[in-house]
This record gives structure tokens, sequence and C-alpha cells, in this order.
């Protein structure tokens, strides 16, 4: 065993359990704002489900903000011919700002 050696395990020896119990102790504070971290990031679905880590969010074809209309009203002021060629166009430019933006 080289002097390096021995003098490595001497500090171990010495000052090692110092730094195992700063390290434990920095574990157990750091614990509750890693727990707040990953709970904040966590849906409602994952709060209920019991999960320990929130999951990678799996993207839907369509944005659950951006929900289509099932019937769209026509406007009282507006004659049925006039309507009918307008709203084809309208179902088209809101369609294209869907899926593009």
């Amino acid at each position: 065993m080289s002097k390096g050696e021995r003098s490595f395990l001497r500090y171990i020896a010495a000052r090692g359990w110092a730094h195992v119990l700063m390290l434990t102790f920095a574990m157990m504070f750091l614990f509750p704002f890693l727990w707040m971290i990953g709970t904040s990031l966590k849906t409602d679905e994952e709060l209920t489900e019991g999960h320990t880590l929130p999951q990678w969010p799996s993207f839907r074809e369509s944005s659950p903000y951006a929900r289509s209309v099932p019937t769209i009203v026509k406007p009282a002021d507006l004659s049925d011919e006039k309507w009918a060629t307008i709203l084809p166009k309208l179902q088209a430019v809101a369609r294209q700002r869907v899926t593009t933006d």
C-alpha cells in the first residue's frame, strides 16, 4: 500500500463520517422540496392515481382547448342563401387555424 493510499484511507476514516452525515441531512432537507416540485407538475388524474413521479404527457391529435362546435347557429339577420355560401368558408378558415397554430 502506497503512502497516498494510506493517507486517503486515514482521511476517510477521520472525516468521511462527517461527509456521510452531511449528505444524509442534505437529502432529508431537499426531499420535501423535490416532493413539492414533483407534485406541482402532476395533473389532477395523476394525483389521485398515486404515481410518485409525474408521467410524460402524450399529446392528443386535438387540443382540449379548441373543441369542435356541434351545431353552428345562423345569425338571424342573414339570409339562408348567403349563410350557405359563408359557412363553408368560415369552417375552412377555422379548420386551417386550429391545425396550423
